[in-house]
């Protein structure tokens, strides 16, 4: 179909600035964005995109806050234009906006904060409802807000043991296509100054990096091809979504969305 056509071009070749489609894993992705857009027009239902974002932690350090989020503010930015994108070609989406509450249980995060897993939990809570009224406020549509944790228990996993085997995988790799995901993710946290800012040690790096790259894998497989994932944390932890999968018919299609693109540690397999 031509509107298919059209569609997956522009995304390839035309996205607009502060979108970046596909950036890691482009031979795998395309041909999945393409399935959703195929089952858009043959179920007539929107296009699903889920949308992760981090809670609202507090500038330079591990503080949370109950807010927004500065994350979820850069993504209600630039969602018209998103939602413009496929609109151009005919196309409705269906965007569900994921508050990634795992945090609450990741145990590199919890020894660096002085709050509890249910007070985190509150939080993040507080954190939802406040994007909802602001995507009421702002006449955005109907775009739903979730929580990783619940969608992770509707489906009878338990993230924390997952998130710990996935860390511990991502440790043990040294070499090959996970090794360079987590090194460019580290090479982007020194030379943005954010391990500086947080107090880790060198010694550190490589943990809070896999910790970090776990928690993305654990989402791209929860999200698997059914839906395309956007995220807005950084350009190489985008990777990890789909760095641990071996069956190209499981990557998760991705759209980095920034406002300030990231020019260090990219990754591009």
């Amino acid at each position: 179909m031509e509107a298919v056509r059209l569609l997956v071009a522009d995304l390839m070749l035309a996205a607009p600035p502060g979108f970046d489609v596909a950036r890691h894993f482009p031979k795998a992705e395309y041909p999945r964005i393409t399935d959703l857009v195929y089952e858009s027009i043959s179920c007539g239902v929107p296009i699903p995109i889920s949308a992760a974002t981090c809670p609202d932690y507090l500038a330079g350090g591990y503080n949370l806050g109950s807010g927004i989020g500065d994350y979820a503010r850069t993504f209600l930015t630039k969602l018209p234009e998103l939602i413009k994108i496929f609109k151009r070609r005919e196309f409705q989406v269906n965007i569900d906006l994921v508050v990634a509450d795992g945090d609450a249980v990741d145990p590199f995060l919890m020894s660096r904060r002085n709050i509890d897993v249910e007070e985190f939990l509150r939080r993040t809570r507080q954190t939802q409802a406040a994007i909802q009224t602001e995507i009421k406020r702002q006449g955005l549509g109907d775009v739903t807000v979730s929580s990783l944790l619940d969608q992770c228990k509707e489906l009878g996993i338990d993230y924390a043991p997952a998130l710990e085997i996935a860390a511990g995988e991502i440790l043990k790799k040294k070499d090959g296509k996970v090794q360079k995901v987590r090194d460019a993710l580290i090479k982007e946290r020194l030379q943005n100054g954010e391990f500086q800012q947080l107090g880790l040690l060198p010694e550190e790096y490589e943990q809070s990096s896999a910790y970090e790259l776990a928690g993305y894998a654990l989402y791209g497989a929860l999200v698997g091809p059914d839906a395309i994932v956007c995220t807005m944390s950084s350009t190489s932890a985008v990777a990890g979504l789909n760095m641990l999968k071996t069956d190209p018919n499981t990557v998760s299609p991705t759209i980095y969305v920034y406002e300030k693109k990231e020019k260090y540690g990219l990754f591009i397999d």
